[in-house]
């Protein structure tokens, strides 16, 4: 069952519109980040006249679901205890910008022709579609799609897919080869890495800077990336469980970050698919680790065996990466979110970039301290670019099939190994600048 817009929505002002089209409205993704970007967006006005579509399961109105939104959401407003006569129009506004609408994805074309169908009154300038929901939906929300004509009914729609994009290697390529065939260029895969300030900063200054390229490509040591978390898989564990930790940030995240480092550069383009295509496993240094308590998590297997951390080390054949030590790092329930990589050369000196507590680049030699203290959430820069057209931020198939392909021979080496475990709230492990680090924990 699903309902329709209703006849005022569909009478709403002429003017040509942006429409953002949000698959699993509900989800955890949309209440955190999607939304509140999209509230940014709108507040901004960086996107005009922009109609948000919100897609979900659930048997809601339009007005359900801006209640759901002003209960459920993640808007920094909302958190407020006070509200200026500004920020109330600000809210509104955005508001009176969401329809919803009510289908499964499951069952057929049905929402996508509802969809389509509304799309069809209006005036458009460009749809972007953004799949927030589990990988192994998006084979049939693709197909399903082009079936109702929604993603080839003009030049104007693009389709965001959100990591880690399929369930297993073979999956994705069967995705890929869909996309191909009904979608083609206009499907982008999301990794919001790709859209934080600093990662775009790495580039910038990499291009220009001499010296610093230089010891890139002769004087590394070895490199050391970590993306700690202090949440737990509780509010996800049936979907967590079938990926763990090294798909969830070892496989997108930090090789995203690596290659934003240390990926050979064309004039001022990053190969990141040159990089990742050199890439190998060392099979001896791969740990496995499980927080305690994370079987008892709803819909986890009472014996699952799943890693909620990692510590793996990668080699590249890469001449100026040969014998340099990669080690990856991270995973969930620490005491704190910690999220940098550090490269450090024969002389000592190294360049580290933070993510998170706070983003930043700092560089002993060459000198260079950046600082972002208020850098635009990822999410909102992700969104940004698509409907401007702009692709660079987003990962191309050939680097998501290298990573699969890490991916499949990681969870290889983990199956040879016992899982260690570690206590709930752990310390960050932290690194030591002169040597990396084996068994961090």
């Amino acid at each position: 069952m699903f309902h329709g817009f209703g006849i005022l929505e569909l009478l709403m002002k002429n003017d040509k519109k942006n429409i953002f089209i949000l698959f699993g409205a509900t989800g955890d993704l949309a209440r955190e980040k999607i939304l509140p970007a999209l509230f940014s967006i709108c507040t901004k006005k960086i996107i005009e006249n922009l109609t948000i579509i919100a897609v979900s399961r659930r048997n809601w109105t339009s007005s359900d679901y801006r209640d759901f939104v002003l209960k459920e959401a993640k808007l920094p407003i909302l958190q407020r205890a006070q509200r200026t006569v500004k920020d109330q129009k600000n809210l509104d506004d955005f508001l009176s910008s969401i329809m919803y609408v009510a289908g499964d994805i499951q069952q057929g074309v049905y929402v996508y022709q509802t969809i389509k169908d509304y799309i069809n009154t209006q005036k458009t300038k460009r749809v972007v579609a953004y799949f927030s929901v589990a990988p192994h939906f998006f084979q049939a929300m693709v197909t399903d799609g082009a079936k109702a004509g929604l993603w080839g009914e003009h030049q104007k729609v693009r389709v965001l897919l959100e990591k880690p994009y399929a369930d297993n290697e073979r999956s994705f390529s069967a995705l890929i080869k869909t996309i191909n065939d009904t979608i083609g260029k206009h499907a982008l895969l999301v990794d919001h890495y790709l859209g934080k300030d600093v990662m775009q900063a790495i580039q910038k200054i990499r291009v220009p800077n001499k010296a610093l390229e230089t010891k890139i490509k002769s004087k590394l040591k070895h490199i050391v990336i970590r993306l700690f978390e202090n949440n737990v898989a509780d509010r996800r564990g049936e979907f967590y469980d079938k990926l763990g930790a090294f798909i969830d940030v070892g496989a997108n995240h930090e090789l995203q970050m690596l290659a934003s480092l240390v990926a050979p550069l064309r004039g001022p383009k990053i190969q990141s698919e040159k990089l990742f295509a050199s890439l190998s496993v060392n099979k001896q240094h791969v740990v496995p680790m499980q927080y305690q308590g994370y079987q008892k998590t709803d819909q986890v297997h009472k014996d699952s065996k799943t890693e909620t951390a990692f510590e793996i080390t990668l080699s590249s054949t890469l001449s100026y990466l040969k014998d340099v030590p990669i080690i990856l790092a991270g995973g969930k329930g620490f005491s704190s979110y910690q999220s940098d990589m550090v490269a450090v050369f024969e002389d000592g000196s190294h360049i580290t970039v933070t993510l998170k507590p706070r983003e930043g680049i700092h560089a002993t030699y060459p000198k260079i301290i950046e600082n972002y203290p208020k850098p635009q959430e990822a999410y909102e820069t992700i969104v940004e670019q698509a409907f401007q057209e702009k692709t660079s931020i987003f990962v191309t198939p050939e680097e998501a099939k290298h990573e699969w392909r890490i991916i499949t021979d990681v969870k290889k080496a983990f199956a040879q190994k016992n899982i260690e475990t570690y206590n709930k709230g752990a310390q960050v492990p932290e690194y030591d600048t002169t040597n990396p680090i084996w068994d961090m924990l």
